[in-house]
């Protein structure tokens, strides 16, 4: 009973600062294999003289903005050729959205200024395959339900 009485009192310490470092700590690792990656990326442009195509998922509101475009455009700028835009699709436990159709097309036009092809794809009939993957279990915590 001890035990189980410390294991309480430790659980009611963290804090929602313990869960901002936490988030802090996760987006560190998330830039650290970004910059992996597109080394990676870089180092296989060099060797094979080609350059790579990137997919990006556009979600209203979190990475739609226009110096998200600028930004990535930089992140990839002389290794991709183009970048498929896949609007986010509409599923029940996600509670995001896709961008407009005038914002998805507008991001694409930054990527285009910076010599990229940015193009928007429409991927709806894949949504069944989402939610899906998404209700299945042991692949999303919590059933796939979302905070």
């Amino acid at each position: 009973d001890d035990a189980k009485g410390a294991a309480g009192e430790k659980v009611a310490q963290v804090t929602s600062d313990d869960l901002e470092k936490a988030r802090d700590l996760v987006n560190l690792e998330i830039k650290e294999r970004l910059k992996e990656l597109l080394k990676a990326a870089r180092e296989y442009v060099e060797i094979t003289g080609r350059r790579i195509g990137i997919e990006y998922t556009l979600i209203a509101g979190m990475n739609d903005s226009n110096a998200a475009a600028e930004k990535l455009a930089e992140l990839v700028k002389g290794i991709a050729h183009s970048i498929n835009l896949i609007p986010l699709n509409l599923i029940d436990e996600f509670p995001h959205k896709p961008p407009e159709l005038a914002r998805q097309k507008y991001f694409s036009q930054i990527l285009m200024r910076h010599g990229i092809g940015g193009v928007c794809h429409r991927h709806a009939s894949i949504k069944g395959f989402f939610q899906n993957l998404v209700r299945t279990p042991g692949i999303f915590p919590n059933g796939g339900k979302f905070p």
